[in-house]
């Protein structure tokens, strides 16, 4: 059976965000949420689309000034455009809005826990001895994601984290936590939860904890790495 675990429906959780109350000597480190408003900026991409519908709009009402269209039928005809407009904002809204509030993502001194899905939800424990390393990536903001990768045989499917997964629906696995607030500071906390597992478990294998490979933080090429000119790494 796979180190990492999952477990399904949130509804009766003894800690929120976390599928059993946590064992002795385990403790949450932070936990928290994706932001609705970036959600729905960087992953449903609401400025694209946004774009999309004024263009649409300035070329209905360019098409009926050609035409010779009545005033009155080209503004109908925007009207329309507003209508749909409106529909799929409000779509985007509320699936970013639902993301928001059923999504919790928990970081322990033991491992990460991601409480992810809207219309079915599951809880996956990620325990930092499957946890190789990270990426990830800071905007304008301050906001950002933190991609996860994995030693392979967790026997889990990409398909079940989305749109909690680096990259498409069908990519390798590589669970993201999206849409944070303050990511780096977020990150520096995962690199020392990292040094911290790799330091207790350095005697196992003979090597004292500066002998063992670190899994490392890396900012991705062209954001703000958290420590100015080089990436962070949990033994540093």
């Amino acid at each position: 059976m796979s180190d990492i675990e999952q477990g399904r429906e949130h509804g009766a959780e003894p800690v929120r965000g976390l599928p059993a109350r946590l064992p002795k000597g385990e403790h949450i480190i932070w936990q928290g949420s994706p932001e609705a408003s970036a959600f729905m900026r960087d992953a449903l991409k609401s400025r694209w689309i946004a774009a999309y519908f004024l263009i649409a709009a300035l070329w209905w009402a360019a098409v009926g000034v050609n035409d010779g269209v009545a005033p009155g039928g080209i503004l109908m005809q925007l009207g329309y455009v507003a209508l749909l407009a409106a529909a799929v904002f409000g779509l985007m809204h509320g699936f970013a809005r639902a993301v928001a509030k059923t999504s919790v993502y928990t970081i322990t001194n033991r491992r990460v826990v991601m409480r992810v899905g809207v219309a079915l939800s599951a809880s996956f424990n990620l325990p930092y001895a499957q946890i190789t390393g990270a990426d990830f990536r800071v905007r304008p903001d301050g906001s950002g994601n933190i991609a996860l990768s994995l030693k392979p045989g967790h026997g889990l499917s990409s398909a079940v984290f989305w749109p909690h997964q680096k990259g498409r629906v069908w990519a390798a696995l590589s669970p993201e936590m999206i849409c944070l607030k303050d990511v780096s500071t977020i990150a520096a906390m995962l690199a020392l939860q990292l040094q911290a597992h790799q330091a207790r478990h350095a005697t196992m294998d003979g090597l004292a904890p500066d002998e063992q490979p670190v899994p490392a933080i890396r900012p991705t090429s062209g954001v703000r790495p958290v420590v100015s000119g080089a990436a962070l790494h949990p033994a540093e």
